[in-house]
């Protein structure tokens, strides 16, 4: 009987390290993503700033209406406070995703000891520090 325990035990323990290391693959994989979105939404981004600096250009030029050029810039600031309010959210998840990794990594994975304790400022402080 204390066998047949022991067995669960050791099962259920090889069970529970194959999750939080596939967790924290996942939660890897997850912070590349955000760092992609990033990219992806200054590439939105950019050309609609682009878009605006060639509206003040026809502004300057006259060729453009008022009409227009107001409808132009409350477009381009709506963007940029679209694009505040998802940098802040991209910016919570992502600390969000780098605590639990953190977590995971010095509760279960137990790889404390290979994680800088600070951060060293030369070559020498680095090696004393590791």
């Amino acid at each position: 009987m204390a066998q047949n325990n022991a067995e669960k035990r050791d099962k259920l323990d090889k069970v529970g390290w194959e999750t939080a290391q596939n967790m924290h693959k996942t939660f890897l994989e997850a912070l590349r993503h955000r760092e992609q979105e990033i990219l992806r939404f200054i590439a939105i981004l950019a050309p609609a700033l682009g878009g605006f600096i060639w509206l003040l250009i026809l502004n300057d030029k006259k060729e453009v209406s008022l009409c227009v050029f107001s409808f132009g810039a409350i477009g381009v600031l709506f963007l940029l406070w679209v694009g505040a309010v998802y940098s802040l959210a991209l910016g919570y998840n992502y600390r969000c995703i780098t605590l639990q990794v953190a977590k995971l990594e010095a509760t279960c994975l137990h790889i404390r000891e290979f994680i800088l304790k600070d951060w060293p400022r030369t070559r020498d402080d680095f090696i004393i520090k590791i």
